[in-house]
């Protein structure tokens, strides 16, 4: 546009200075002078006119690229304002969701803290090649504080053995009931078949001697037996410190009452295990065992007025697993089974119930203890 507008104005310029434009000047040929001027000043009125046109035209266009960048401006700025109150009302929108699902995990943890954890329950071992009759039963009927977790059984040979392992009051109790055909397997043995020989755990000792079910025995000092220890009718000590429990040839229990050792074994007496104290006399908790509060892992041995035969073992000193039991309610769980008689062994850490080639219960010390001697029953 700027360039068509000097190149006019350099015509028009040119067109007045030439020499027709003065030709009044130069007194030459004015009718051609006159034509010649008035052609001239059409030229020059028509650039005139087209340049006051383009300047309006360069108004207008100024102007209206004006009107343009401010309705653009215009547009920029609603548009600004539309997005921050979209981004407002997203914020205010995403602030209210966050707050939701700040109140979902609550309601679930609350849902969640009121379910107690599934209890864990030890896989039944699986019965052994010489165990034909092994099996695991869970009884239907059973009150909250006792539940039957799992059951053994042994019948082969004239020996029949039941187990339960029964869960009651924080204690893990082993319960094993036996039917002798023969009443001779009912029997007892030193560790290395030797007296004040080096203590062996019970299962080492059942391996030796072919035992199907053995429970350790006697308390000791060191290597030895407590005073006094028969065995097989031979007296390897006489001294009474503790009360003595015997066992006939005929596998009966012999409470030894205030008899020594010598008219215990006149009685009939044919092994002498001793610990303390008797629990049940003539199906009666004893009042020692009455009085007794004191709680420990336990292993004792009684008899019903049939002959037949009850091992009770209980573990404890393991919070987790069983708290140990005092001396009345083992009692008790004698007279529950039908015993007319009843007698504590040694407990604590030796307190070890072995079955069919294997230790069932979890001795305190967290391994078998040594011990100097056990009563089994063999295959």
């Amino acid at each position: 546009m700027q360039a068509k507008q000097i190149s006019l104005i350099a015509v028009i310029l040119i067109l007045l200075h030439h020499p027709v434009a003065n030709a009044q000047t130069k007194q030459v040929n004015p009718d051609h002078n006159s034509s010649v001027v008035e052609i001239v000043q059409q030229s020059v009125d028509t650039a005139v006119d087209y340049l006051f046109s383009q300047q309006a035209n360069i108004i207008t266009l100024t102007e209206l690229k004006e009107n343009v960048v401010e309705s653009e401006n215009e547009d920029i700025n609603q548009t600004k304002e539309k997005q921050e109150t979209d981004s407002k009302e997203t914020s205010e929108s995403e602030s209210q969701a966050s707050a939701d699902e700040q109140e979902d995990p609550e309601e679930i943890v609350d849902e969640q803290s009121t379910e107690a954890p599934p209890e864990m329950v030890e896989p039944a071992p699986a019965p052994t090649p010489a165990d034909n009759t092994a099996k695991e039963e869970t009884p239907d009927n059973t009150e909250s504080t006792c539940i039957h977790t799992r059951n053994y059984s042994y019948n082969e040979n004239g020996v029949n053995i039941e187990i339960r392992h029964v869960e009651k009051s924080h204690n893990r109790i082993w319960i094993a009931t036996v039917k002798l055909v023969d009443p001779t397997k009912l029997r007892v043995a030193f560790a290395h078949d030797e007296y004040g020989a080096p203590r062996k755990p019970v299962s080492k000792i059942a391996n030796s001697n072919n035992a199907i079910l053995a429970i350790n025995a006697s308390g000791f000092s060191g290597n030895v037996p407590f005073s006094p220890v028969v065995r097989e009718g031979e007296v390897y000590s006489m001294d009474i410190n503790h009360t003595p429990m015997g066992i006939t040839a005929c596998g009966m229990l012999m409470d030894s009452g205030k008899r020594g050792v010598e008219q215990m074994i006149e009685d009939g007496a044919h092994q002498v295990i001793t610990f303390r104290p008797v629990l049940v006399r003539n199906g009666q908790m004893t009042s020692t065992a009455q009085n007794n509060n004191t709680i420990h892992p336990r292993t004792a041995i009684g008899q019903k007025e049939n002959g037949d035969l009850i091992f009770i073992v209980v573990d404890g000193r393991r919070n987790n697993w069983s708290t140990g039991i005092n001396l009345g309610d083992l009692a008790q769980i004698f007279i529950d089974e039908g015993a007319a008689w009843a007698y504590n062994l040694d407990g604590g850490g030796s307190t070890t119930l072995y079955f069919n080639g294997k230790v069932l219960n979890k001795p305190s010390d967290g391994r078998e203890r040594p011990v100097p001697d056990i009563i089994y029953i063999a295959k």
